[in-house]
């Protein structure tokens, strides 16, 4: 990512960590031109903005919403969806039948409201019940 900055000329940045509940952590960059580091003042002054937009943000949460329990082996399995796998790569790579695992993306399915196995892990990415699967 840095080198990818650099590309664009940006070589001068601070990032800052935002309070979060859940297991990710969100962050924000802000980056510049130039090699001239950034003043404390203007760190401090990023930090407190900061602060303000992730407050603004959680506030057009609602977090009120009841998020669905999914089992250990439903939140595997749509992992692995995620990621691009069929049933039976999935059923390879942990060991069971494939059949076990359209069972487990099927309990899963109904249990977040899905129409077919995407969109499944796609909610369960955004609801925070698995980890993310970043396109690089």
């Amino acid at each position: 990512m840095f080198d990818e900055a650099k590309e664009f000329g940006l070589d001068t940045g601070v990032t800052i960590p935002l309070p979060w509940p859940w297991k990710i952590s969100p962050t924000m960059s802000f980056v510049r031109k130039g090699t001239r580091g950034l003043s404390d003042f203007a760190i401090t002054y990023l930090h407190a903005a900061t602060l303000v937009f992730h407050v603004k943000v959680v506030e057009c949460l609602d977090l009120s919403v009841d998020v669905p329990r999914l089992t250990a082996r439903q939140k595997e399995c749509l992992s692995w969806v995620l990621k691009g796998k069929s049933s039976w790569d999935i059923g390879i790579i942990r060991g069971i039948t494939s059949n076990t695992v359209d069972f487990h993306i099927k309990g899963a399915m109904k249990r977040l409201g899905a129409v077919n196995r995407m969109v499944a892990a796609k909610k369960a990415e955004q609801l925070g019940l698995i980890e993310p699967h970043w396109l690089f």
